[in-house]
């Protein structure tokens, strides 16, 4: 594959994957975000249990953003948003997996589906939806990354900034040093959501290490998927 195709495959918005293909998902995503966060225990660096909101935005597709912010101190109580643009980025960027007339993983037809309510679905779309959920699991752990490591907090109390958004809005005016302290909570951020990520895509390959309703060849192979679906994510940004 040459370079050409390979800045196709990662940089060119799929026009067949229009926002009207999505747009009936979202409600499916944010429940099952919901289910997701009821099942975990999360904490503040001060041991509080944290009450935590999650908002899929459907409203402003063409823009992309996440944000998260402190509701109150005590009790801990905070909330994330991200739009539904930012949840169709993701969308697209995980469609690289269903292009036919790529073969990103030559050893996909080794693969097997299990769920039989998937086996109307090529190889290539199941895998495009496992990746859809890699990314959006990697995005809200990389939020709330900020509310476990303190990051929420310390905006709040030490910079009497309200909240903390991956994508600035170009109304928002910061100085030098507070860009650079944002820029660093960022990076810690995806540092700790990629070590999360890995537990729990470790955990969605069940006990043999090689998947649930998908079946990878080896663990090398359902590794080989995960580097492809993280760098699918940060890949399509170039795009927009």
């Amino acid at each position: 594959m040459n370079d050409e195709n390979n800045r196709k495959i990662f940089i060119i918005k799929p026009q067949e994957y229009k926002y009207e293909n999505f747009e009936p998902l979202l409600a499916q995503i944010e429940d099952h975000f919901h289910r997701i966060l009821s099942s975990l225990k999360i904490s503040t660096p001060s041991g509080k249990t944290t009450n935590l909101k999650l908002t899929v935005d459907v409203f402003n597709p063409e823009k992309i953003s996440a944000c998260a912010w402190r509701v109150t101190k005590d009790p801990a109580a905070y909330e994330i948003r991200m739009n539904a643009g930012l949840t169709y980025y993701l969308w697209t960027a995980s469609r690289t997996f269903a292009i036919p007339e790529y073969d990103i993983l030559p050893w996909l037809e080794e693969c097997k589906i299990n769920d039989e309510r998937l086996k109307k679905l090529s190889r290539k779309e199941v895998l495009a939806d496992y990746a859809f959920f890699v990314g959006c699991y990697y995005v809200l752990l990389h939020e709330i990354s900020h509310v476990v490591l303190g990051h929420l907090d310390y905006l709040n109390d030490e910079m009497r900034l309200d909240h903390l958004s991956e994508f600035q809005d170009e109304k928002e005016q910061y100085s030098l040093s507070e860009i650079r302290i944002r820029k660093a909570l960022e990076a810690e951020a995806d540092r700790q959501a990629g070590e999360l990520m890995m537990i729990f895509y470790g955990n969605s390959l069940g006990v043999n290490g090689l998947g649930g309703y998908f079946l990878f060849p080896s663990r090398l192979h359902a590794y080989e998927f995960y580097v492809y679906a993280i760098a699918a994510v940060f890949s399509r940004a170039i795009s927009f």
